[in-house]
């Protein structure tokens, strides 16, 4: 039976390991190769933490600047955009290698509660974008309970 499986054959492994190889060594930037994509698929890790009074949303987007990051809210989502883009020259007497990348990223978080949209505000420091959403009065008041019945 194993006789049958196709990628058994070393020479179809070898190969397929060895393309794999070719194309990781030119996403990452030989020398002498240009670098196509490395942040294509960009994804920020989010952290939301829902407060008492607040919501606090904290971003992680390395090597972003203030300029590059857009925070936008609508009815019960927070929406953060940006680009990314970096580029790093190098090379010796005999070879020159450029490495470029860029990506952009989109993430909408759902939010768990209304938020009072004159009450936001975003701070970007370090890498890290983080927005504060106060919560409407309608959202702090305590729950309604509705009796069941039988």
């Amino acid at each position: 039976m194993r006789s049958m499986i196709p990628w058994r054959s070393s020479s179809v492994f070898d190969r397929v390991f060895s393309d794999f190889m070719d194309e990781l060594s030119y996403s990452v930037g030989t020398p002498g190769r240009q670098l196509l994509k490395l942040d294509a698929e960009f994804t920020p890790r989010v952290d939301v933490r829902d407060l008492k009074k607040e919501i606090v949303v904290s971003a992680e987007l390395p090597g972003m600047e203030e300029k590059d990051v857009h925070v936008i809210l609508n009815d019960d989502r927070l929406t953060i955009k940006g680009e990314k883009r970096a580029e790093r020259e190098g090379g010796d007497a005999d070879r020159h290698y450029v490495e470029r990348s860029y990506g952009a990223f989109s993430r909408t978080i759902p939010l768990p509660a209304s938020v009072d949209r004159d009450k936001c505000e975003a701070t970007f420091k370090n890498g890290v974008l983080k927005v504060t959403l106060q919560k409407t009065k309608e959202a702090l008041a305590p729950g309604h309970e509705i009796p069941v019945k039988h």
